[in-house]
């Protein structure tokens, strides 16, 4: 198990071993948190693994006697991830903000070209010129749905 300062990780396969190992963490960094007046209103727990062992497997972890939320979705570091390592459920934060773009866009028409091609490289391209997709057998189908919103 290791920590850094936004995740606490531990690599067991069991259960009792996982909700022991992070209990042990958590308690360790609330014992910092509380000496330095911070509080842990925004700690979740979120497990990642295959959807077969995450889908089994729930965590109860308390903190100040309040039950510790886990959650299979999160933005981290302004990446949305799941309980997987899946790229989909970004692709579609970020094709949703560049549609509702092009739909406030395509509300102030008629514009002349040159403008309406300048919103779009100042408003939707950044968006999609840097989400990345990491390149697995699966992210073709994500790939696909970048460029119909291209």
């Amino acid at each position: 198990m290791f920590a850094d300062d936004t995740s606490i990780q531990c690599s067991s396969s069991s259960v009792v071993d996982i909700q022991h190992s992070l209990q042990k963490g958590l308690n360790a960094v609330q014992v910092w948190m509380n000496a330095n007046k911070l509080n842990l209103v925004k700690t979740f727990v979120m497990l990642i693994g295959t959807r077969q062992r995450v889908r089994a497997q729930r965590v109860k972890l308390v903190v100040d006697d309040r039950l510790i939320e886990q959650v299979s979705t999160t933005k981290y570091l302004g990446v949305k991830i799941n309980s997987h390592l899946s790229w989909e459920q970004h692709i579609d934060f970020i094709v949703s903000k560049a549609r509702s773009k092009i739909f406030a866009i395509r509300r102030m028409m008629p514009l002349p070209k040159n403008v309406t091609k300048t919103l779009y490289k100042s408003l939707v391209q950044p968006l999609l010129d840097y989400c990345d997709v990491a390149w697995s057998p699966g992210a073709l189908k994500l790939v696909d749905k970048l460029k119909r919103v291209q």
